[in-house]
């Protein structure tokens, strides 16, 4: 048990005199620190653990404090009873209670490394389908190293175009290759779910990349 166990219930019995720990009295301060109670396990369970909550069904009924994930994977809880068929951006019938519906603990474990950064994706976009539909990575060899100079010393450091005093110079049209230091591959099916658009699609996928990715490190996304 940690120290931060909280339990409306115990603590309301425990703070009431004996005479008064009547189950119509008791259950009156149940109701009135039932917000505590759901603050404390909204923080410390699911912003802190994670939620196992399902995904959210066009098709459902759902009624009040029915919690689900949407697609955008933000956790949602229904305000009203019997909403059918209306999702949860509409404020109305609900309200988000957590930006991300992995964990505190899981995401701070995660970093650039290779194996974490796959399974930090595959967890993220929920792609649970088999080890043969999973975003893989790869990592690509630089060939040649180019070094892009700026076109006056304002912008970058001097360079003369040719001289007998240096030994290298850049040329009057010099041309470079992008290379990429590692390639994410996505299957089709999945990349295709990730928004309306091809850039969508992709900015999807980099604005979890580049929360773990090392300054430098030029990447790029395919599908399989």
């Amino acid at each position: 048990m940690s120290i931060y166990t909280y339990d409306t219930e115990q603590v309301s019995e425990q703070l009431t005199p004996p005479l008064l720990r009547r189950s119509k009295f008791l259950a009156w301060l149940y109701t009135l620190t039932s917000q505590i109670q759901w603050l404390w396990s909204l923080v410390f369970e699911d912003y802190k653990d994670g939620s196992v909550y399902s995904q959210y069904d066009n098709s459902t009924t759902y009624n009040r404090l029915d919690r689900v994930v949407f697609t955008d994977n933000k956790v949602y809880e229904c305000l009203v009873n019997s909403s059918l068929g209306v999702n949860p951006l509409n404020t109305t019938n609900w309200v988000k209670i957590n930006d991300n519906y992995m964990g505190a603990i899981e995401r701070i474990k995660y970093n650039y490394q290779i194996i974490l950064l796959e399974r930090a994706l595959n967890r993220w976009f929920r792609n649970y389908t088999g080890s043969n539909d999973q975003i893989y990575i790869t990592t690509n060899q630089i060939t040649n190293q180019n070094f892009i100079m700026g076109f006056n010393g304002s912008v970058s450091s001097p360079m003369a175009l040719n001289s007998p005093f240096t030994t290298t110079y850049m040329g009057l049209n010099p041309s470079f290759v992008n290379q990429y230091n590692m390639t994410i591959h996505v299957p089709d099916d999945l990349f295709g779910s990730l928004g309306s658009t091809g850039p969508n699609r992709t900015n999807a996928i980099r604005l979890v990349v580049n929360k773990y990715i090392l300054a430098g490190i030029i990447y790029r996304i395919v599908t399989y």
